[in-house]
């Protein structure tokens, strides 16, 4: 015959997992739409007397200005994936009936469901705390927001049966991992609670997280984004945040007066106001006189000659073309291209680098770009970082 506790077990099999998603407009299929965000966790009161947009320019919107509005590169939606996820957690048993597992699956595109990682814990009701006895993500998914996720279901899941806190004896590989997930070397519960209820291990660390019963931790982005809004409408009131300006025309750029870049002198009107003092324009800017632009220039040549010579910068020597890279996405990724011919080309016009600072920018935004596109390991990337070293080394 069947006991009690068989049939309890069998039922709970028969039960479909449950399934959480993140707070926006992102199906459980795992499907980034293109116009993904994130929905805050509360409605944001708007600026009440924000300061008046002049004319020509125009208000940015607070949801732009926070972010994860649209999604249109590769990069924000390879972010956007990290915060939907789609979740099946099911209750199961570890070790004993007196544990509870929380596990992590991920909606493939053939809609199956594959382990991610999982959580396995002890509730002492009683006590008012948890045990992490073990936690673990597929090392192919490690550093993509899966832990986080799986540590704020089992924080969700802990508060729902009344506890305070959860404990966790942790070995150095894992301290890092849980000092982000909020939990302190510093036990804080009462000794007498927990003592006697935890194995002492050797070579481990005893780590605590408090738990508060006012956050939601799966929607912590959610609420993140909320109070960044909040922000941004108070700002307005005292500050110029929201108004943007046109941009310059780099075709025209040469010989424009500073007093007709588009909010420049706004800006400083404020500041003026701030400070109670008067701020002339021309402290602001970079010297110009021909002799000490000329003696840059020639500076900045003999850096960028060395650097087209090195033996790494083959790659970055011209703009990327699609059709022979292979890379038929990559304008669509890049939006701000760079290259060494490019600035070359910016360097000859003998008005666009005014200070090395501004040569500077350009070199690393190159080597941004080509970690944003090929990624951290690919061997291209490498050949960036080689040029990097070289040019900072002569900056």
């Amino acid at each position: 015959m069947e006991t009690q506790d068989q049939n309890e077990a069998k039922q709970e099999e028969k039960q479909e997992p449950k399934e959480l998603a993140v707070n926006g407009n992102v199906s459980l299929s795992g499907e980034i739409p293109p116009d993904f965000s994130l929905t805050p966790c509360c409605e944001v009161p708007k600026a009440k007397h924000p300061r008046p947009v002049p004319e020509g320019a125009w208000e940015m919107s607070t949801e732009g200005k926070v972010g994860l509005g649209q999604v249109p590169s590769r990069s924000k939606r390879q972010q956007a994936r990290k915060l939907a996820i789609a979740f099946r957690a099911k209750k199961c048993f570890f070790f004993d009936r007196k544990h509870e597992s929380t596990v992590l699956t991920k909606y493939m595109s053939s809609g199956e469901y594959v382990v991610m990682g999982g959580c396995c814990y002890r509730p002492f009701l009683e006590e008012k705390f948890a045990e992490i006895a073990f936690l673990a993500i597929s090392d192919s998914e490690q550093v993509r927001g899966y832990g986080t996720r799986l540590m704020a279901y089992t924080k969700e899941r802990t508060k729902e049966l009344g506890l305070t806190h959860i404990l966790t004896c942790a070995d150095n590989n894992a301290v890092p991992y849980f000092k982000k997930q909020g939990f302190s070397k510093t036990i804080t519960l009462e000794k007498e609670r927990w003592q006697g209820y935890i194995k002492d291990y050797d070579g481990v660390t005893l780590m605590e997280c408090v738990l508060n019963p006012k956050v939601d931790y799966l929607n912590i982005p959610c609420m993140l984004k909320a109070q960044k809004m909040c922000l941004v409408e108070k700002l307005k009131e005292i500050s110029n945040i929201h108004i943007v300006y046109p941009g310059l025309d780099p075709n025209v750029r040469k010989k424009i007066r500073l007093e007709d870049i588009p909010g420049l002198k706004e800006g400083l009107e404020q500041s003026e106001k701030s400070l109670g003092k008067k701020i002339p324009l021309e402290s602001i800017a970079a010297p110009r006189d021909p002799a000490s632009l000329q003696a840059l220039h020639k500076e900045l040549q003999q850096i960028l000659t060395q650097i087209k010579q090195h033996q790494s910068a083959w790659p970055f020597l011209e703009p990327v073309d699609p059709e022979t890279t292979g890379a038929l996405d990559y304008y669509e990724v890049i939006k701000n291209p760079i290259d060494l011919r490019t600035i070359q080309e910016r360097l000859d016009r003998g008005d666009y680098y005014v200070t090395k600072e501004i040569f500077a920018a350009d070199l690393k935004r190159m080597i941004e770009n080509c970690e944003a596109y090929n990624g951290e390991k690919h061997f291209i990337t490498e050949l960036a970082h080689n040029l990097e070293r070289f040019f900072n080394q002569k900056l």
